[in-house]
């Protein structure tokens, strides 16, 4: 349906009201051809203004208000950074949480003037990216010396079933 056609629903919406203040919603509806809550938030569009203009038929955009904002290459390179110093802290892999907590505790970037700038969420398209892609040096390092055989004796990316394989064979001999 085209833009057009809904300008037109919208005007024969109006018009309908106009004559008809008493009506249901589901009543414009069944004589335009558009569902109850289209009638309805259209009907409480037209009713909020005071004097019709041809302003008011029109689509509202849907885009967003505000900007998805970027974080600056000092801080993107402090989370990296915290990324790769906090696990030796915390003893574990630390998420996005805790890297935010501690970005917040940064002097250095409070001193620069980004503390503005810092994130309040660890959300956006930034953290998915910082969180999936980067690999700390030393978990590099750790998958590279990890032994490809387990420990029964099989070269499999699933060792319980390549133990339960084996003690099955060795069991019915």
């Amino acid at each position: 349906m085209s833009e057009v056609n809904r300008l037109v629903d919208r005007v024969k919406l109006y018009d309908l009201w106009q004559q008809h203040p008493t009506w249901k919603p589901a009543q414009f509806g069944e004589s335009i051809g558009r569902s109850r809550s289209w009638v309805r938030d259209w009907l409480h569009r037209t009713k909020s203004v005071a004097s019709p203009q041809p302003e008011m038929f029109h689509s509202r955009s849907r885009a967003r208000i505000t900007s998805n904002k970027r974080v600056g290459p000092e801080v993107e390179a402090a989370i990296l950074r915290l990324r790769d110093e906090l696990p030796a802290e915390y003893h574990r892999v630390v998420g996005p949480k805790t890297i935010l907590y501690h970005l917040h505790k940064e002097d250095d970037l409070r001193e620069a003037g980004h503390y503005c700038l810092l994130p309040r969420v660890p959300s956006g398209p930034f953290w998915t990216a910082t969180t999936a892609l980067h690999v700390s040096p030393r978990a590099s390092a750790t998958q590279k010396s990890w032994p490809n055989q387990w420990p029964c004796g099989k070269w499999t990316s699933n060792p319980s079933a390549a133990c339960r394989q084996s003690k099955m064979a060795s069991s019915s001999m």
